[in-house]
């Protein structure tokens, strides 16, 4: 049967997320209570949004491992409507960039270690395009289901998104709400909102524990046991002689 669970970036003061620019590369932008994400006044714009799938991090309940995503979109508060209607990409942040929200910047995701490319490292497999609103005070990113998979099965539940637009001369540009203690009281902060099946259970596991020798001869001499290759019963091994 599938579940539904809604996710919101927390954990430090201002939350799990945060905007990073090139105007100042070097510099964290992580006060303010808005997310930028297009091209104005000569600078570019990303935004980084960091989820706990598993809520391990954080000691929250969360996805289990082995859990199939069917449904996967990013609920954001529009500040800002932007422009333009301009095509915007969203992708998964490289692995093993573990970005610190409350330090990274243009040139470094934990603001020491610099990104292989300026300006965020993401994967570009994983992308999807959205639109910006022109309008309104909602957007949904739809279609992250195979994101937010590759996210709980490879990367330990760490499902740190960037957003940036595709066209980064063309003046444009979209505020979305943060999370932190301002906007996570409203639904103004970041949302991950998906649903899933959790892990079934395995069929061929035996119901019953090993009680006798022969038994547990069966699991020492086959690895069928459990995981569909064959059912350890079959291959009966003979007992010790007698001393």
């Amino acid at each position: 049967m599938s579940q539904s669970l809604t996710i919101r970036p927390s954990g430090l003061a201002l939350g799990n997320d945060c905007s990073i620019q090139n105007l100042t590369p070097d510099n964290a932008w992580a006060s303010g209570t808005e997310l930028w994400v297009g091209f104005t006044g000569g600078g570019k714009y990303r935004t980084l949004i960091d989820f706990d799938l598993t809520g391990v991090r954080e000691g929250k309940a969360g996805i289990p491992f082995g859990a199939t995503i069917l449904t996967a979109s990013l609920s954001l508060y529009v500040a800002t409507a932007a422009g333009s209607a301009a095509s915007s990409r969203i992708a998964l942040v490289r692995a093993d960039a573990l970005v610190d929200d409350a330090l990274a910047t243009w040139n470094r995701w934990d603001g020491v270690r610099a990104w292989i490319t300026a300006g965020g490292d993401y994967d570009a497999a994983t992308q999807v395009t959205w639109t910006m609103p022109t309008s309104g005070s909602a957007l949904s990113i739809t279609g992250l289901a195979s994101l937010v998979q590759t996210a709980l099965d490879r990367r330990s539940g760490r499902c740190c998104f960037l957003l940036k637009q595709n066209d980064e001369t063309a003046a444009n540009v979209l505020k979305v709400g943060r999370s932190g203690a301002a906007y996570n009281a409203t639904p103004r902060a970041p949302a991950l909102i998906l649903t899933y099946t959790p892990i079934s259970a395995d069929t061929n596991e035996p119901s019953d524990p090993p009680t006798d020798y022969d038994e547990i001869q069966d699991i020492a001499t086959t690895t069928g046991w459990g995981d569909g290759i064959g059912d350890a019963r079959v291959f009966r091994s003979a007992a010790p002689a007698s001393p």
